[in-house]
């Protein structure tokens, strides 16, 4: 019997040609079939530009071999940091899922167990003191000045598409109230999730002067950046050829300090792991507790202190007896 009859048979049977398909074709299927949000989807098609459609993309899919693949994420990780590494991977490993689903390959060559990734290691979070975002809070021009009170004092992101309820603060309540009697919400319409989206209109609550939108990378330029030199955070900017401010950019100092600032505040006073992840919008506590557990109040101490405690008030009943 011949090798295709029984892998017909079997089940077994991949038509040849199909594995001929080219990467790039299955890529661009790929990353228009992901559910994200705006913000994922551009970095995706970022790095499938800059790191995987230039090594991939015009081979035929079932090319790809777990040699290979290791050696280009070892070219990889002598240029780029774990993180750019790992997105690179997941998606070469989503676009070859993707061929074994349409059967143009047998098996996925990134899982192979040959193929190892580096592993990425975060950086351990110095979280802001109250007088730097008393800082940055005074930097901000007073119809923006609302913004980093509401990330500081319940957590939020710059960019996500994510809901969820949080405990608001009387500060921000109040700081909250004073915007909107000073800079009335107005409504604005604009495409929803996506370029070509349904349009839904919303009443915004901050706008430029001159009421255009407010777009988070100038703003960031306008008036995050500048506000970290005013706060003592960033260096003085240098200028460009053309005579343009370029403002160093540390991603430890983006708007994420704000949600940074927010959890170290929650733990200090005794918020739990489980509390401050629904907060913060994490799926998963453990996540939560990798990312902050140096914020964590002392454990040795507090575990000498819940002994003591219980056998002094078991020793007060025993004398009071």
């Amino acid at each position: 019997m011949k090798a295709v009859d029984t892998d017909l048979i079997r089940g077994d049977y991949f038509d040849p040609e199909a594995g001929k398909i080219l990467f790039s074709n299955l890529g661009e299927r790929w990353l228009s079939s992901r559910v994200v949000d705006p913000a994922s989807q551009i970095r995706y098609r970022s790095v499938y530009r800059l790191h995987v459609e230039p090594k991939f993309g015009r081979r035929q899919i079932r090319a790809a071999k777990p040699s290979e693949i290791q050696a280009w994420i070892g070219e990889l990780s002598q240029k780029h940091g774990a993180s750019t590494v790992i997105t690179a991977f997941q998606i070469l490993q989503g676009v070859l899922d993707l061929g074994v689903a349409d059967e143009a390959i047998k098996r996925n060559p990134a899982k192979s167990p040959i193929v190892q990734v580096p592993k990425w290691i975060g950086k351990k979070i110095i979280p802001w003191t109250d007088e730097t975002l008393d800082f940055m809070i005074d930097s901000h021009p007073d119809h923006l000045r609302a913004i980093p009170v509401i990330g500081g004092g319940c957590g939020m992101r710059q960019k996500n598409d994510k809901e969820r309820t949080v405990p608001l603060p009387e500060w921000v309540s109040q700081t909250s109230r004073i915007h909107i009697a000073k800079f009335k919400p107005r409504p604005l319409t604009l495409p929803w999730e996506k370029p070509d989206g349904r349009l839904v209109t919303h009443n915004v609550l901050f706008r430029w002067t001159d009421d255009k939108v407010l777009r988070a990378r100038l703003y960031n330029e306008m008036i995050w950046r500048p506000g970290l030199v005013k706060a003592g955070i960033a260096p003085e900017p240098k200028k460009d050829k053309r005579g343009r401010k370029r403002y160093a950019n540390n991603p430890q100092d983006g708007m994420h300090a704000l949600r940074h600032y927010y959890a170290s505040v929650l733990l200090a006073d005794g918020v739990s792991v489980r509390e401050l992840a629904e907060y913060l919008g994490h799926s998963d506590p453990g996540f939560t507790l990798r990312t902050y557990i140096h914020l964590l109040p002392d454990s040795h101490e507090r575990a000498k202190r819940a002994i003591d405690g219980r056998r002094l008030r078991l020793r007060k009943v025993s004398d009071a007896t």
